[in-house]
Order: C-alpha cells, then sequence, then structure tokens
C-alpha cells in the first residue's frame, strides 16, 4: 500500500507542476490544444479533427499472477533415537523442513477493442474500451514415489471503461499531455483446485507397540466471483519524436466498489494400515463446504509505457489517421482475493500491440 500512495504522490505531483506551468503560460499554447509534430505543431489544424470516431485493436500478451497461492505444503521430519532413562531407546524429533509448492502461472493471448469520438471543437474525446484476459496456472510435485501433489488456477478477466479524455496540449519541445476521467466496470472469475497426497511411516522398536503407514489425500476446490464498478482517473503523456513517432506513457487510478462471493469445498481421504498380531486397515473421509460474501473498495493502478506511430492516409477520400503502439502494461489489484489468511494482490503484466483508426 505504501508503494501505491508514493506513486499515486509522484503523479499528483507532476500533474500539478504541468498544470501550473499552463496556467503561467511560458511553454504552452493556450489559444488551441496542440497535434503530434507530424502536422508540425501547426495547431490550427486540429480543427480538422473534429467530429472524427476512433476504432481501435490491441493484441495482449501477458500474464496474470494470484498472490497467496500454494497447493501443497509438506513438512518432513529427521528423527533421531537417543538413549533415554534406564536404559530404554527414545524416538526424538532433531530437525523440521517445510516446502511450500507454488503455481507456475503462464503466457496468454487476451483482446482489448475500443471505440472513441471527438465530439466538441475543442479536442474533448470519448472512448469506450472493452478487455478481456484469460489467466492459467498449474504445477505437480513428487513427494514421494507414486504420490503427486498437483494444483491448476483459471481465470478470467473482463472490464468495460469509459473515459472523457481532456484535449491534447504540448510544450515546445514536443511534450503532449492529457487527463482523463470516467467509469470502469469489472468482472473477474477465479477457480483453483489442489490436490495434496500424504505419506507417513510410524515405526515401533517394541513388541508391545505397533507399526503403522498412513497414506491420505486432499482435495480443494475454491471459486472466487469478482463485480466491481467505481470512478477511474488518469494522465496520458507522450513526446513527439519525428516521422510520426513519439514515446507515451498511461497512469490510471480506480477505486472500485466489490463484491466478491467465494465457494469452498474440502475433501480428504485417510487409509491407515496397522501391523501388529496382522495387519489392519482402517479408512475415513471427511468433506465440507462453506460460502462467504465479501463487500469492499478495490483499488487499482495500471501503468503504461511504449512506443506509437502515427501518420496521415487516405480513408474513404477523407484524410484519416493510423496510429500502431507497442506497450509494456502493467496492472495491480491491490487486496483481491480474500481468503482467511488476508488479502493478496493480482497482478497483469505484460506486452500489447495496438492499431487504432481514426476517420
Amino acid at each position: 500500500m505504501k508503494y501505491l500512495l508514493k506513486g499515486l504522490g509522484f503523479i499528483l505531483t507532476g500533474c500539478v507542476s504541468l498544470f501550473t506551468t499552463q496556467l503561467q503560460g511560458d511553454y504552452f499554447d493556450d489559444t488551441y490544444p496542440c497535434c503530434n509534430n507530424y502536422v508540425a505543431n501547426d495547431c490550427a489544424l486540429c480543427d480538422d479533427f473534429f467530429g472524427k470516431a476512433t476504432f481501435s485493436a490491441d493484441l495482449l500478451y501477458w500474464t496474470a499472477r494470484q498472490q497467496g497461492l500454494d497447493y501443497d505444503i509438506t513438512t518432513s521430519s529427521t528423527l533421531a533415537t537417543v538413549l533415554g532413562a534406564e536404559g530404554l531407546n527414545v524416538t526424538q524429533q532433531a530437525d523440521t523442513t517445510t516446502h511450500t509448492s507454488r503455481y507456475h502461472f503462464d503466457w496468454r493471448l487476451g483482446y482489448r477493442f475500443g471505440l472513441g469520438y471527438e465530439f466538441t471543437a475543442d479536442g474533448w474525446n470519448l472512448f469506450l474500451n472493452w478487455t478481456h484476459i484469460p489467466g492459467k496456472a498449474s504445477g505437480h510435485r513428487e513427494q514421494t514415489p507414486g504420490l503427486l501433489a498437483t494444483g491448476s488456477w483459471r481465470l478470467t478477466f473482463d472490464s468495460v471503461d469509459a473515459l472523457l479524455r481532456s484535449p491534447l496540449y504540448c510544450t515546445n519541445s514536443g511534450f503532449n499531455w492529457s487527463f482523463l476521467a470516467g467509469v470502469r466496470a469489472a468482472r473477474i472469475n477465479q477457480k483453483i483446485r489442489a490436490r495434496a497426497p500424504a505419506f507417513s511411516f510410524s515405526p515401533s522398536q517394541s513388541p508391545f507397540f505397533t507399526t503403522s503407514v498412513t497414506i491420505s489425500q486432499s482435495n480443494s476446490i475454491t471459486t472466487n466471483n469478482y463485480r466491481g464498478v467505481g470512478p477511474e482517473i488518469g494522465v496520458n503523456l507522450s513526446w513527439d519524436l519525428c516521422s510520426g513517432f513519439s514515446l507515451f506513457g498511461k497512469a490510471n487510478g480506480t477505486l472500485l466498489y466489490s463484491r466478491a462471493r467465494q465457494k469452498n469445498y474440502f475433501s480428504n481421504s485417510n487409509a491407515i494400515t496397522t501391523f501388529a498380531a496382522a495387519p489392519f486397515v482402517q479408512i475415513s473421509n471427511s468433506t465440507f463446504s462453506f460460502k462467504n460474501s465479501n463487500h469492499f473498495w478495490q483499488i487499482v493502478s495500471d501503468f503504461a509505457v511504449g512506443i506509437s506511430w502515427l501518420q496521415t492516409v487516405d480513408f474513404f477520400e477523407c484524410d484519416s489517421e493510423f496510429e500502431m503502439r507497442l506497450a509494456w502494461e502493467h496492472s495491480q489489484w491491490y487486496g483481491h482475493l480474500h481468503t482467511r489468511g488476508g488479502t493478496n494482490d493480482l497482478g497483469f503484466d505484460g506486452v500489447t500491440l495496438s492499431a487504432a483508426l481514426s476517420y
């Protein structure tokens, strides 16, 4: 949380500084919003953008990572036999080690589609984006020969963002910026499966006690269905290069009123074989399940940096703009998954390839 507050502080400080500079009028053209340098910084040409619609399609190669997941926790002990009172051998625990098996998160393809419209001569824009991201993770580990612990995780992410972007302002050095504000609605479904076998052997060195072998199997299934809606604000930054190229970055913050419904199912099977006068096998099974629902405020931060290429094209006898973007994006959902051990973050990282046409 402290890193989020620091980041928001830096963003707020930068925005206030830029806004103050604009009011001073030392570096900004106050007469009209500015275009990229592919029109030679002739701000009057921005009039041509009035009433233009934008269609965009993004290909996402991302990985989703849910913190706080493990599918097997194994504790092993080293036993040592020492000489006790009255000359009897006593077995004591000498050392204990714990191994936690984590998931391996895969990279998956997702997509984002967007519509935009510049509906005033002042350069204000309205955007509507839909993002879909699948997530997948798995893991397996052989505890002892023949006993395999496995886990799987599946995620489906969908969000809709309705954003209003301010006019684009620029400096004489080609630095451009704009603010945006709007609403985000999100749906995130997760399903977690884990299977963990266990083996224990209790030897006896006395004829008065028995030797037992225990093999157990634990299974769990957890589903977490999340819904949230709330306000979103952000800032877009860009720096014009030459030949239509520019560097860009963006930072968004979202506060969602959220509801998460969780279902948990657990089962455990034990097979205990006791060796005394004759072998005896005892089998037991147990199951239980529970549901819970949480309402909370979800904080989300989104960041992106990349390079773009923008050119004017002739589309249906109209001057249009075609833009390609390559970016690295990161999205962090703080305290998203609620468990008995606390809250855990959900994060997304990946490369985004975008294409947009405005006419």
